[in-house]
């Protein structure tokens, strides 16, 4: 508390008014009107004081709070960015596997002969499997 006043008498004195064994004493009316106005600022200035380091340490949790929000975000966004990137994958995957699988039954039906391969369509025209 002294640390903003030079003279800790000052301070003493500002703390101790209306404080019988305090070592100022005030004669007239004047004197004791201004200090009691000092006294008074000075109280005040400690309460914006206080209300000022509740509101800082506040403003730090908060910020702390945001600070984890965007972090919870951005894994967030990773995530869904992981299971983008795995259904595409996977959609590849069933691609290739069906491709395949038309592969398979094109070569077993190769495998019965040349004219199994094709036919003619009721319009006359030549066919082939698959299409």
């Amino acid at each position: 508390m002294s640390d903003n006043y030079e003279n800790e008498d000052e301070v003493e004195s500002v703390l101790n008014i209306g404080n019988r064994n305090s070592k100022w004493t005030f004669h007239g009316s004047r004197s004791r009107v201004g200090l009691s106005r000092t006294a008074s600022a000075y109280i005040k200035a400690q309460g914006e004081v206080a209300a000022l380091m509740v509101l800082q340490n506040l403003l730090q949790q908060r910020h702390a709070l945001d600070e984890q929000e965007e972090e919870q975000e951005e894994e967030l966004r990773k995530k869904k960015e992981q299971l983008r990137k795995k259904r595409e994958q996977l959609e590849m995957e069933v691609e290739i596997a069906a491709s395949r699988a038309k592969m398979n039954v094109l070569r077993r039906s190769g495998r019965r002969g040349a004219a199994s391969d094709t036919s003619v369509s009721p319009n006359g025209k030549q066919s082939y499997f698959g299409n």
